[in-house]
């Protein structure tokens, strides 16, 4: 071999490898610029979204140049995964989804699963429920790695929970715990389990599951998240020194100094149970200030307001006081949408009040005080006077068996209630709230879909307090059918625009949609809740 050959061959492979360092690097800058991203998303801090966001971007750039530049280099289908799941995370759901499926028909066994999984996230990020779960179920009989079956089980369940489905949710969490042997995927099981097990009232698991999340978790929001939690469960279980003794231990920890002012505020609720209200009263007070324009003010205002409604503390003017306070912040909380909804029927309230101290239409504004305070403002106690009045002076009224009614439904003594019910169904046999109390209690839905929504109807116009439930018993009927599509419709537009509550609306417009996907009130149903997600 020449001299002048050796040279070439030397270039020819010095330009090789260069070549090959620069596919390669471009490569890993790719994978470590995800991975960066990855991270802050798995942390869930919110403040580093930007950043996170930042390296995405980046995680595609680089995949672009192994793409277009070094289209035959091994690092190709891996930098299309890397490229379509940033793309996921930023939201760019079509482009994604093109990437995923030129990757399925690539039919490289390294991704091939997982782009499949990825596409039916993309559906159900696209509001196509049903069809994302039937993509992951039938994912689920063709996967063999636990890893992935875990992961599928995990977004199944995360969908159920979207539909409100709650049961579903705890099954699919359940099945997938057990699959995972990976830290962060079983700590998002556990979470999960943790949120449905609560909502189920299964406070015990709910506990165990989120002293798991504190134990796996790399996340300090996950972490604060869950320690706030098992304090509120140990308020529910009435363990309030087990309460009190963990949060004045999480207060000495530094650690912890970012939720202070939400250890606080569960310390007052806390004492509020126990009953040192005046005690509760001032330092909520004192709360608000320090925490002025934040949810924690928020909620220390809110319940100052309810307060100041019942019996011990009545001061309706103190009590609009502290919802007007929620009011003038500027500040995205639901409380903001519950002082709304609390300072108009307190208003209504005031107003009936004074027609009963005016002696106008007596019997129906003591009626109406009632109805208000414990179904609108859940002042129970409160209410009991206005009925019990009327079940006591005005025998004769028309509101009397709406009293004795009501009486039942919120009566706490068992003993008690029953004696409210005995008088219902001996000497208002007959009646709509007889009727109720036998199909709730013996679960008694033999009845035609049609007559159950015509009785609904007719409970509604008469004002009766228990059209919400015969609407919801209509609901939850197996099968379906126009009654009960009417029902489900009828409650998300009550639970929208009547009593503001986003969360039970957005189960009810689920609903239609989940069961009558095709019909007018589905296609309004998925505008409105289009609408939520862009408030």
């Amino acid at each position: 071999m020449s001299e002048f050959s050796s040279k070439i061959n030397k270039s020819l492979f010095l330009l090789i490898f260069l070549n090959s360092c620069a596919y390669f690097n471009t490569f890993y800058n790719a994978k470590s610029t995800f991975e960066l991203a990855e991270n802050l998303r798995i942390n869930e801090n919110d403040i580093e979204n930007i950043n996170r966001n930042d390296y995405y971007n980046k995680a595609i750039e680089k995949s672009d140049i192994i793409i277009e530049d070094f289209s035959n280099s091994k690092y190709v289908d891996e930098a299309k995964f890397i490229k379509a799941k940033s793309l996921y995370f930023l939201s760019r759901y079509e482009e994604s989804n093109i990437i995923f499926s030129e990757i399925i028909i690539s039919e490289n066994l390294e991704f091939y699963d997982e782009a499949k999984y990825w596409k039916s996230m993309i559906k159900f990020k696209n509001n196509q429920n049903i069809e994302a779960i039937n993509d992951l179920n039938e994912l689920l009989n063709e996967v063999d790695k636990n890893e992935l079956k875990s992961q599928i089980l995990l977004s199944i369940g995360e969908i159920n929970l979207n539909n409100y489905d709650y049961d579903n949710a705890y099954i699919n969490f359940k099945k997938g715990i057990n699959l995972s042997s990976d830290r962060v995927l079983k700590e998002k099981i556990h979470f999960n389990i943790a949120k449905t097990a609560f909502s189920r009232k299964n406070l015990i698991e709910a506990k165990e599951n989120y002293e798991a999340v504190i134990k796996l978790s790399i996340s300090n929001e996950r972490i604060f998240k869950s320690h706030l939690k098992i304090v509120e469960i140990l308020r529910m279980q009435k363990d309030f020194e087990g309460a009190s003794k963990k949060i004045k231990t999480l207060l000495l920890d530094e650690n912890f100094a970012e939720i202070k002012g939400e250890l606080e505020l569960e310390f007052l609720k806390v004492e509020k149970s126990l009953g040192n209200n005046q005690y509760v009263i001032d330092n909520l007070d004192l709360l608000s200030q320090e925490y002025r324009g934040s949810v924690i003010a928020a909620e220390a205002n809110f319940i100052l307001s309810e307060i100041f409604l019942s019996n011990n503390f009545k001061d309706y003017e103190k009590s609009k006081f502290f919802l007007n306070e929620i009011l003038s912040q500027e500040i995205n909380s639901k409380f903001k949408i519950y002082a709304e909804k609390n300072k108009f029927n307190l208003n209504r309230l005031i107003s009936y009040e004074k027609n009963i101290i005016e002696n106008k239409n007596v019997e129906k504004n003591i009626y109406k005080s009632g109805e208000i305070l414990a179904f609108n403002l859940k002042q129970g106690d409160s209410s009991k006077i206005f009925f019990k009045k009327i079940i006591k002076d005005y025998y004769e009224s028309e509101y009397f068996l709406k009293s004795l009614f009501s009486m039942y439904l919120i009566e706490e003594d068992l003993e008690q209630k029953n004696d409210y019910k005995s008088v219902i169904l001996n000497d208002f046999k007959n009646s709509n709230y007889a009727k109720f109390i036998i199909e709730n209690e013996e679960l008694n839905l033999e009845f035609l879909p049609a007559i159950m929504l015509k009785n609904a109807e007719n409970q509604l116009n008469l004002e009766s307090p228990i059209f919400l439930e015969s609407y919801k018993n209509i609901s939850i009927m197996e099968g379906k059918s126009n009654e009960k599509k009417k029902a489900n419709y009828f409650l998300a537009n009550y639970y929208h625009f009547n009593e503001v509550e986003i969360d039970s609306a957005k189960l009810y417009y689920n609903n239609v949609i989940n069961d009558y996907p095709f019909s007018k009130q589905a296609k309004i149903s998925i505008e409105r809740l289009k609408g939520f997600n862009n408030e």
